[in-house]
């Protein structure tokens, strides 16, 4: 499989995500061995590592060319900084609809957003390939990635207690995740699914009375990258069911407090399911991966947004309102 993305980190550098290719052989294999030396987190020791460059070449040239298998490198400023794919469990009818989903990435890059862009990439290939569930095995003591891949949507279905035996701390329990990928609810960027463009402004138009023509405006501009400020909309299938924006001010006399979350809509049928929440924490991550820090929200809501790491900062004058409303921060 093939996928290419860059994004920007939390540090303002550019990543490039993209499949590696047999010229990537060597690079990905030193990749490999320094991430595995760095942390008693990983399946294996580095000199457990038998491939040589040339056999790791090969074996990304086979993850390139295949269709439902992937290898993709995370690059800074050409250098290979972390790893991560999905492979099929088998061919065999009662198991080809799983896939395995394994990461790692330089220590000296956590941090800046590079895991959370790897495992979205993934989940994507992931779903373009067919298969109907993703899986992963974590260290439960790493509860760095446990709160990764919870975020992503995986959900915890077992525990094995002797899972790894560390030749330093001993046992490690070791937790079985996985993640459904057939019918599930999938979150996306306006700029993953631009030609949604129009159907998501009348969907917002409908939910809070601004015309139609402001929401395209705002979106046009993300699209045509003249702000970072972004749409991000939750999806079953085709139809929008949650969805929120970015933009410089939602209408209050606190014009120094941007950007600012607006338009925060989740469908009835669909609510107590997180999605608001992933919805705003997937905007928060998107922003600060681009240098956007820190980020606003007016709401009438107490309770709600501090469960998403969102604190109350003051009292703004909302544009024609007779009362103040909360201003929250997410720093």
């Amino acid at each position: 499989m093939q996928y290419n993305k860059e994004i920007k980190l939390k540090d303002g550098r550019i990543c490039v995500l993209r499949n590696g290719t047999e010229a990537d052989g060597q690079a990905a294999r030193d990749n490999f061995n320094l991430t595995h030396a760095q942390t008693d987190y990983l399946l294996t020791y580095p000199e457990e590592n038998s491939f040589t460059a040339e056999q790791e070449a090969q074996f990304l040239k086979r993850m390139t060319e295949s269709v439902n298998e992937i290898e993709i490198l995370a690059e800074v400023d050409g250098t290979v900084v972390g790893m991560a794919g999905i492979e099929s469990l088998g061919s065999k009818e009662k198991i080809r609809h799983r896939a395995e989903f394994g990461i790692s990435v330089d220590k000296a890059y956590w941090g800046l957003g590079i895991g959370r862009a790897l495992t979205n990439a993934c989940i994507k290939c992931a779903k373009r390939a067919g298969y109907l569930q993703l899986e992963l095995e974590a260290v439960a003591e790493n509860r760095h990635a446990l709160n990764l891949y919870e975020s992503a949507g995986f959900v915890e279905y077992g525990r094995n207690p002797k899972g790894f035996r560390s030749r330093y701390c001993g046992w490690q329990e070791v937790v079985l995740m996985r993640l459904e990928l057939e019918g599930s609810l999938e979150y996306i960027t306006l700029r993953d699914r631009p030609e949604l463009m129009d159907a998501a402004a009348d969907w917002f138009c409908s939910k809070w009375r601004v015309p139609k023509e402001a929401y395209v405006e705002c979106m046009s501009a993300y699209l045509d990258r003249e702000t970072e400020y972004g749409w991000y909309l939750c999806l079953d299938g085709d139809q929008i069911v949650g969805g929120l924006g970015v933009i410089e001010n939602d209408f209050h006399d606190r014009k120094d407090l941007t950007p600012n979350v607006c338009a925060v809509y989740t469908e009835e049928a669909y609510r107590c399911q997180g999605i608001a929440g992933k919805l705003l924490n997937m905007a928060v991550e998107d922003l600060r991966s681009k240098g956007i820090s820190p980020v606003y929200l007016l709401t009438d809501h107490t309770g709600f947004y501090e469960r998403y790491g969102w604190e109350f900062y003051c009292m703004v004058q909302g544009d024609g309102e007779s009362e103040p409303s909360r201003m929250y921060i997410h720093r």
